[in-house]
């Protein structure tokens, strides 16, 4: 087991801050609340660097942690609709990355994080599978399945 210093770990959350960034967006879609999740991730990883067995996945490991931080934020939060929301939506726009984004964050929690993190931040199959703790089998039939349920939603 190769431990994880203070120093390796800044180094890593600043190397992959965008990526962190990016993936807290694509969940929590404002601003504020991602860099509240991103910094709730970060502190929860630091306190757990010890766990992390091999360096090199740190990345995933990290943004694995982000997407637990996130999903966990989201089902605590109860569904608020602020007044500018409704106006807002009175008109429809359409926007592609917009609608895809809300048809992946249909599917359940299985599939969700597959996608995003293959999709959205270019983990590998081999990558999945090691941070996630299943087999990469697993992970295919994973995508695949969300693949199909995505398929029907569109």
């Amino acid at each position: 087991m190769s431990y994880v210093s203070k120093e390796e770990f800044a180094e890593g959350v600043k190397k992959y801050q965008s990526d962190l960034y990016r993936l807290a967006m694509f969940y929590m879609k404002n601003d504020a609340d991602a860099q509240d999740a991103v910094g709730d991730a970060v502190l929860k990883a630091f306190e757990k660097r010890g766990a992390l067995e091999d360096k090199e996945k740190f990345k995933s490991w990290i943004l694995t942690i982000l997407t637990n931080t996130c999903q966990t934020t989201l089902k605590k939060k109860k569904r608020i609709v602020y007044v500018e929301d409704v106006w807002k939506n009175e008109e429809p726009v359409t926007k592609k990355p917009d609608e895809m984004r809300e048809l992946v964050l249909e599917l359940e929690d299985e599939f969700r994080q597959v996608v995003v993190l293959y999709y959205y931040e270019g983990l590998s199959v081999g990558e999945i599978s090691s941070s996630l703790g299943v087999s990469k089998g697993t992970i295919k039939s994973r995508l695949a399945r969300a693949r199909k349920k995505l398929k029907v939603l569109l």
